[in-house]
């Protein structure tokens, strides 16, 4: 922080000279400076001073160019002092050019003389010839006195330089580290004892400050004095007492107490089924006692009164408690009956839009229940058109219920207009758009549009220079329109910019301390502009230096370092002193058992400094040996002294083990008694607890095969006793035939056969015949029929055996190649996703539905095989009835869903359109205006759907197809097959409902009639226009009721 200050004062000073200076006169700035330099740029004092000052000179004359000025005397300092004057203002090697920095370098590279009195005087060199300044200002010079403080043990060592002539630019440096304390080897001040620690006090060699050290107490020993057994009201240990200090003992190693001796206990309180007894156990050593709970009494029952179930109540059976008639629990219980009710009267008839009302009366007590009869729904006939559609205006189609006469109509959509190419009727200009105006080809129709036709836009040329671009000013270029020469425009050419040569010219050489200046011209012609370069400064090339004060131990040395581009230029270096070099050291007191040593260590640096350390007494050794317990004598710890015997010592007693007997058997045999024994497993100790008798368990060897064994007769063999030489005869069971099987395979054609051959005996078996196989052997096959964009193509493969054939779908669908909005290939739209189409049939259906206040269809996902199969079918018998000439349904029990009836299959409808492109709206739109395909999506008994959808590639036709279920068809149907089973002469027929949409053939052709096609040009047809949907229709006599519209 005083470094900083001293630096923040100095700059001060030297900006204030600086002013003075300015105000002054300008030419006699170099001579100001000069001085300043040769104060900071001093020689070192001498080391050896302890301080040292340095005179403030007289102001000299104003110099004529050939005068040499008066020598100026500076204080001594180190090279990194002259840094912090340079850093303060002083200019000592700064960067700068002006002639007061040369002077500033020539003055502070001079040499120091020191002189008698301890100061160090420095002389400025000759000064070159310069201008006559107009004044001389008086030079500003700091005289400082050195004052050296050495460190102490405890505090830093430091340099003070202390200004003479201002207080403010005092400053310290060369700080030095604490020596820290010397303590040698310290006193024993208070002996430990065993019961109290001691002291060792130290002193410092250098300062004489003393510190205080513990030593720890005596060390104790132990020997066991008494061994107390645990009973069961209090724990064992171990009284130790010490063999230093008679009468010092301590408890230690304890053991747990003993474990109470209970009686059988005694029944304090007895248990019963509402709460729990009391056990009472008493020690019979002690007398403590404790107690146990006795279990609450399990209770046991006997059956009471059984009671029945009602309609609306459970039955149950009532028990009752043995131990307590008034307890009872209801058990058993059995499910209410659930009311019996009757078929049930229709009390309210239901209409086309009111619901009904069905009451149901239970048999057993009389409870009644209604059900709401769903209103009939109108039942609406084929329908007519009302209004016509236009161009501009929907036309109506208006159905009238057959049973109450209420009317609803369908919009049948505007045919939108349909426009010629146009004309163009205002032709457009560069900035002005023009105008084409289109006319309705319908009939009847004079309608028109117009469209804008976009202004052309200018077209513009490459342009001309009309203004060239220089260094520093922007040319112009200017563009004329091809369209209208009259239309021009202009851009601007920025200017060039200097370029400046790559390789400039030396204009002011460089020096240690000065920068030099580099100049590059600009090369475009005409132009006088240069750009200038600053050349650093050489800086200062420092040679290897010489020690000029060697470093010693305890003192530092300084080095010597020589310019080599200008040797008046010089700086020093401080050698750290050395410090001491210890050796090994060497024992000169040797330490025993009872007290301390010496080590002393020598510098090697300098014999005559050294310094001491303890080396602490010996420690007394032992040798450890445990000696483990017996089953009969007690273990220890011995501790042998390994210099002194009187030393050693036992602790660590440990019980007797006592015998650890285990029971050894040595066996009877069938030849010798035997015995129990047991046996100590540490001291071998032996006691007989019994004889064994001889037994009859005899050791047989492994036999011999007396008579060996056949596939079909047994064998014998024949053991011996090892022990008693006894013998046993054993049978050998018959070793069975060893069969190897031989398989005949059968083949498509022939059976085969599977026989067997004992590989024993040779017996020879018939196991069983094998059938003819339907595992062929197919040929490579014959492709009859081709793959498709969207179909697989089929293989014919024919067995080489038999004959037989099969087809498989094995060759890949090949996939749609579209180019310009439809399949190359098959010519399908772009735009045609089956699942997205499926999707809008179904949603949209719901939505004419909902639109009519039907409910929603579910969609029935497991029959979509059924739908996509009648939608591929279309492409080769368009309606109702399939290629192979049966009706629609069948296909549903072709593919295994059983009868078409009991999953209340209603009907379908069938839509087609052809044309290069598709949109999604076309089967909905179509059948929704046909009042045929409208009855039927709008079915009452309908709550089911499944859509299926196909593109033949042929007829390029796209195919769709509805198919409507009935769960109320359903039911019907199951209850009329149920009451057949049940009694065929009880069978009821099924209702109306059920054969009007069960035999859609003769009863219902509408809900199976097919949709009016559309149809488009694909050269007229536009996006934005709707298809068109003709409303004949063939009479609907039977169920392929189809109406039609060719292309035009």
């Amino acid at each position: 922080m005083r470094k900083n200050d001293f630096k923040t004062r100095a700059l001060a000073v030297a900006l204030t000279a600086a002013v003075a200076l300015s105000s002054t006169a300008c030419g006699s700035k170099s001579t100001a400076d000069a001085s300043s330099a040769a104060t900071s740029q001093s020689e070192s004092t001498d080391s050896s001073s302890s301080e040292s000052t340095a005179a403030t000179p007289a102001p000299t004359a104003t110099p004529v160019p050939t005068a040499t000025p008066a020598p100026a005397e500076s204080t001594a300092e180190t090279d990194d002092k002259s840094a912090q004057a340079s850093q303060n203002g002083q200019n000592t090697n700064s960067g700068s050019t002006n002639s007061s920095d040369k002077q500033n370098n020539a003055t502070s590279g001079s040499k120091g003389n020191t002189t008698s009195s301890g100061k160090t005087t420095v002389k400025a060199p000759a000064q070159a010839a310069a201008p006559a300044p107009t004044a001389t200002p008086k030079p500003i010079t700091y005289t400082y006195v050195v004052r050296k403080h050495p460190a102490s043990c405890t505090t830093a060592g430091y340099d003070e330089h202390i200004c003479q002539e201002w207080g403010g630019m005092n400053y310290n440096d060369n700080y030095v580290a604490p020596t820290g304390h010397d303590w040698g080897a310290g006193v024993v001040t208070k002996q430990a004892t065993y019961f109290e620690k001691g002291s060792i006090t130290y002193t410092c060699k250098t300062c004489g400050e003393t510190k205080v050290e513990e030593t720890p107490e005596l060390d104790k020993t132990y020997h066991i004095k008494e061994v107390i057994a645990p009973t069961c009201t209090s724990e064992g240990y171990t009284i130790y007492e010490c063999n230093e200090v008679p009468g010092l003992t301590y408890k230690g190693e304890y053991t747990a107490k003993l474990p109470h001796s209970w009686d059988d206990g005694v029944v304090t309180k007895a248990a019963t089924i509402y709460e729990k007894g009391v056990k009472t156990f008493t020690c019979t050593v002690c007398g403590e006692t404790r107690t146990e709970d006795i279990p609450v009494l399990d209770k046991t029952w006997h059956k009471g009164e059984t009671v029945a179930p009602t309609c609306t109540e459970q039955g149950y059976t009532v028990y009752i408690c043995d131990q307590d008639e008034t307890l009872t629990e209801k058990r058993d219980y059995t499910d209410a009956l659930g009311h019996d009710y009757d078929d049930g009267v229709i009390t309210t008839e239901p209409t086309c839009t009111t619901e009904g009302v069905k009451t149901y009366t239970c048999k057993r007590d009389g409870a009644t229940k209604t059900e709401t009869v769903d209103a009939l729904g109108h039942d609406w006939d084929a329908g007519k058109v009302t209004k016509a559609a236009t161009c501009t205006e929907d036309g109506v189609f208006t159905f009238t219920c057959t049973r109450c006469d209420t009317t609803d109509t369908a919009t049948i959509p505007a045919t939108g207009h349909k426009w010629d190419d146009g004309t163009i009727t205002v032709e457009p200009t560069c900035e002005t758009d023009g105008e084409k105006t289109y006319k309705c080809t319908n009939d009847g129709c004079a309608k028109t549009k117009t469209e804008k036709v976009d202004a052309l836009g200018h077209d513009w040329g490459d342009g001309e220079v009309t203004t060239p671009a220089t260094c520093t000013a922007d040319g112009v270029l200017t563009y004329i329109c091809k369209h209208d020469s009259s239309h021009t425009k202009t851009e601007a050419i920025p200017a060039l910019g200097h370029a400046f040569a790559e390789t400039g010219t030396v204009t002011k050489a460089a020096t240690c301390e000065e920068d030099g200046v580099m100049t590059y011209p600009c090369t475009h012609d005409g132009c006088t502009e240069a750009k200038t370069e600053v050349i650093p400064a050489l800086g200062h090339d420092w040679n290897d230096g010489e020690v000029t004060t060697p470093a010693t131990c305890e003192t530092d040395g300084v080095k010597t370092y020589t310019c080599k581009n200008d040797a008046s230029h010089t700086k020093t270096e401080t050698i750290a002193k050395l410090g001491h070099k210890w050796d090994a050291g060497k024992v000169t007191i040797e330490p025993t058992y009872e007290s301390d040593g010496t080590m002393t260590f020598t510098c090697q640096n300098d014999k005559t400094h050294t310094y001491t350390e303890t080396i602490p007494a010996k420690k007394y050794t032992f040798t450890v040996t445990v000696v483990d317990p017996t089953c009969t004598e007690q273990g220890y710890t011995l501790h042998t002294c390994n210099q002194n015997a009187e030393k050693s010592y036992k602790d660590n007693y440990t019980d007797a083990l006592g015998h650890d007997y285990k029971e050894v058997i040595t066996p009877a045999t069938c030849k010798d008694a035997g015995k129990v024994e047991n046996v100590c497993q540490r001291c071998n100790d032996t006691q007989l607890v019994k004889d064994l008798p001889v037994t009859e368990d005899h050791k047989w060897n492994d036999g011999v095969v007396t008579k060996a064994a056949t596939c079909t007769e047994a064998g014998e063999k024949l053991y011996t006793c090892t022990v008693c030489d006894k013998t046993k005869t054993e049978t050998i069971a018959a070793i069975g035939h060893d069969w190897e099987e031989k398989t005949t395979p059968a083949t498509c054609k022939d059976t085969g056969s599977v026989d067997r051959t004992c590989k024993t005996c040779g017996v020879t078996e018939h196991v069983k015949d094998l059938p003819v196989t339907n595992e062929h052997i197919w040929d490579a096959g014959t492709v009859t029929k081709e793959a498709n964009c969207t179909d697989k193509g089929e293989t014919t493969y024919s067995c080489t055996v038999c004959g037989a054939t099969k087809v498989e779908e094995d060759i890949a669908a090949l996939g749609h190649d579209f180019h310009g909005g439809n399949c190359n290939r098959c010519g399908v739209s772009e735009d045609y996703d089956p699942e997205h189409f499926r999707q809008t049939i179904f949603t949209q259906t719901n939505e004419f539905r909902a639109e009519n206040n039907r409910a929603p269809l579910t969609y029935l996902s497991q029959y979509q095989t059924v739908a996509d199969l009648r939608a591929k079918e279309q492409a080769t018998s368009y309606g109702h009835t399939r290629p192979n000439g049966e009706p629609y349904y069948t296909a549903f029990e072709e593919l295994g869903f059983g009868d078409r009836l009991a999953a209340g299959l209603n009907g379908e409808n069938a839509g087609r359109m052809q044309g290069t492109w598709f949109f999604e709206d076309w089967a909905v739109n179509g059948w929704s205006v046909s009042p045929g395909h409208r009855q039927a999506m709008l079915a009452d008994a309908a709550d089911g759907i499944v859509v299926g959808c196909y593109y033949d590639p042929v007829t390029q036709y796209y195919y769709a197809i509805q198919m409507f279920f009935s769960s109320e068809l359903a039911n019907q149907y199951k209850n009329s097959l149920a009451s057949q089973s049940a009694d065929p002469a009880d069978a009821v027929a099924v209702s109306p409902l059920a054969v009007q949409t069960v035999e859609p053939v003769t009863e219902q052709p509408v809900v199976t009639a097919a949709p009016a096609e559309t149809s488009e040009q694909p050269t007229d047809k536009t996006e934005d226009e709707p298809s068109t949907v003709s409303t004949d229709e063939k009479p609907a006599t039977s169920e392929t009721a189809e109406t039609e519209k060719e292309s035009e």
